[in-house]
């Protein structure tokens, strides 16, 4: 392949890797449509009481407390993330996340860490939601707490 050539494939290559990079990650349309597809299966589910007990009323109490408590980073781990890594529940591991900016190439500035998110807060909200609607149902959420850091759980509180 004559030099010429070489430059036109690497130019392309290049850009068709930022094409495929953007449509991935950052990608908003698919973020905003996967949180409402699944606010919306949950609550249908919930329902016409197809494959869950679940209650709306559990299901909503579980969406306000996700949605408001659902943000932390690795210096603020809070209880969401806690049993997110005990269970593994959704594919967001702050543990992983915070390894990977930690030793990442441009460290804290790790922007495709960041931009994947889109794919990753979705699946991070509707799982946790079901898990802590399923809680608070059976009387098991209360018995969740952290303490000094750690996730205690009391048995005389389920």
């Amino acid at each position: 392949m004559d030099p010429t050539n070489q430059k036109i494939v690497a130019m392309a290559s290049g850009l068709k890797q930022g094409v495929t990079f953007l449509n991935l990650a950052g990608n908003m349309v698919s973020f905003f449509r996967d949180i409402i597809n699944g606010f919306g299966e949950n609550f249908l589910r919930s329902a016409t009481k197809f494959q869950t007990d679940i209650k709306a009323k559990s299901l909503k109490d579980a969406y306000e407390y996700v949605i408001v408590n659902g943000r932390s980073n690795a210096m603020n781990i809070n209880l969401l993330s806690k049993l997110n890594i005990r269970y593994r529940l959704s594919n967001t591991d702050l543990a992983r996340i915070k390894e990977r900016l930690r030793t990442g190439r441009n460290g804290a500035y790790n922007w495709d860490n960041w931009a994947y998110s889109t794919l990753r807060s979705p699946d991070f909200l509707n799982r946790m939601t079901l898990f802590v609607a399923r809680c608070m149902q059976d009387g098991v959420w209360d018995a969740y707490s952290m303490e000094n850091g750690e996730l205690k759980y009391n048995v005389n509180k389920d």
